[in-house]
């Protein structure tokens, strides 16, 4: 039960930073880059991911973190 537990809670982090992060980006590069009028700034994942293979870690540390945190609070 503790292993199901904690799946659920890494798959949970990994979900709300699929949200969070993006719209964290999006409000920093707001603010850094003020676009001219009538411009868009665009989020592309899939060009990050193509320009940094690292990036293709992100979710499994972000899993990782959230599956680890909850185990060790749900082994005590």
């Amino acid at each position: 039960m503790v292993y199901v537990k904690s799946i659920v809670a890494g798959l949970v982090v990994l979900v709300m930073s699929a949200i969070v992060i993006p719209v964290v980006v999006a409000i920093f590069l707001r603010t850094i880059m003020k676009p001219a009028p009538g411009e868009l700034i665009g989020w592309d994942p899939v060009s990050l991911a193509r320009t940094y293979p690292v990036a293709y870690l992100l979710p499994v540390i972000i899993f990782l973190a959230g599956f680890i945190w909850e185990f060790r609070r749900a082994s005590r």
